[in-house]
């Protein structure tokens, strides 16, 4: 009976909770221009299971899953690898388990990593002469069940979050809730199962631009993505391009119900990037068997406005897992997803 009640609840939510003016469905023919895009690669030995790419002044920072040291600094010009820092370990400034983000510094010298299965954040400097991070917070309070986080401010971080009825919650670095953002239902507030379930499901990249004051979100599960505009608290949510409908269903787990979205649906979205300009992101737009048939989840960017609207479908000659782009140099720089992983530049 339970489960009958949550399918009926997860209905209304999507039927009802979102006014239709903050939606977009788009095709492949919404796009203006479809470019087949040719990048110059370069490989790195010293890259194993390269992960996240960031570009913090003239560096390329990469993080990776198979080294003792998890971050490696690229020369963006010359493609020349520099140094390495971010050593695995439990003592200070070590990184415990992986580098699952990289997100900006308020500061122009550094820039942070979030090591999600400890829930720490460390900050590491630009300079070859330190390894370590040069400051480390653990989540606490209620921003343990935060997810991702992005500095809005010197003492304000925003996080998305579970068993809440916003999306995102803002705290200060002590754990201590300063607002929430962002309901997850217009109409009424939502129970800790619901949000769990919720959360799961639109699980996926993030990314915030302080300059734009754009938090753009994406689904890795099916085709969604969100951009929020944080100080006026407005949103576009944008679906498509495949015209296949999300269906899922649900499964128990420790937390509560979960969705299972059904193996007909394509996959979203791989990362996305928030710029003071636009938006670009690494659509996948392939089912897990058709993505196991050949062997890589993406070779397209989608860019769009700040709005929403789409501008370009780019087509790669490599396959692709995470990006970041110099705006002003038009310049996309992608780890590959192929048999020596490397990284490659491509200009649009």
């Amino acid at each position: 009976m339970k489960y009958i009640i949550i399918c009926i609840t997860v209905f209304i939510f999507f039927s009802c909770s979102i006014k239709n003016d903050s939606q977009k469905r788009i095709t492949k023919d919404s796009f203006p221009e479809v470019i087949n895009l040719n990048g110059d690669k370069k490989e790195f030995e010293e890259l194993i299971n390269p992960k996240k790419i960031h570009l913090a002044n003239d560096f390329i920072v990469i993080s990776t899953d198979g080294n003792d040291t998890l971050l490696h600094f690229i020369n963006k010009d010359k493609l020349e690898y520099l140094f390495n820092k971010g050593i695995r370990g439990d003592g200070p400034g070590e990184i415990n388990s992986i580098v699952w983000d990289i997100f900006p510094s308020l500061k122009d010298d550094s820039f942070w990593v979030y090591d999600l299965n400890m829930k720490m954040i460390h900050e590491f400097d630009l300079s070859d002469s330190t390894f370590k991070a040069i400051q480390s917070i653990n989540q606490k309070g209620d921003w343990f069940y935060g997810f991702s986080n992005h500095w809005l401010g010197t003492n304000e971080i925003i996080s998305y979050t579970s068993m809440t009825d916003h999306k995102y919650l803002v705290f200060d670095t002590l754990g201590n809730k300063v607002r929430a953002l962002r309901p997850w239902n217009e109409d009424k507030p939502i129970d800790q199962e619901e949000s769990y379930m919720l959360s799961g499901l639109y699980q996926g990249p993030i990314d915030f631009n302080i300059h734009s004051g754009i938090l753009g979100h994406a689904s890795i599960k099916f085709e969604n993505f969100e951009l929020f505009d944080v100080e006026n608290s407005t949103w576009i949510e944008v679906n498509g391009p495949s015209d296949i409908e999300l269906e899922y269903d649900f499964f128990d787990t420790n937390s509560g119900k979960a969705a299972n979205v059904k193996s007909h649906v394509p996959r979203g979205y791989n990362d996305i990037f928030v710029g003071k300009e636009g938006v670009f992101l690494v659509y996948i737009g392939k089912t897990d068997e058709e993505i196991k048939d050949v062997g890589y989840r993406s070779n397209t960017i989608l860019h769009f406005d700040l709005k929403g609207n789409p501008l370009s479908w780019f087509e790669l000659d490599f396959p692709i897992r995470s990006l970041t782009v110099n705006e002003s140099e038009r310049i996309i720089y992608c780890i590959t997803e192929d048999r020596e992983p490397g990284v490659v530049v491509y200009k649009y």
